[in-house]
């Protein structure tokens, strides 16, 4: 279940924010969920 919302989450992010900017931040974000729920 927590896998499935970081998944989901990481699908929102990278929707909002295209380009390379915006994937770097996402890259990192989805980093910071999974050390959260790890």
């Amino acid at each position: 279940a927590a896998e499935h919302a970081a998944r989901a989450a990481e699908i929102v992010l990278t929707d909002q924010m295209k380009g390379a900017a915006g994937a770097d931040l996402v890259a990192h974000e989805i980093g910071e969920i999974k050390r959260r729920l790890s």
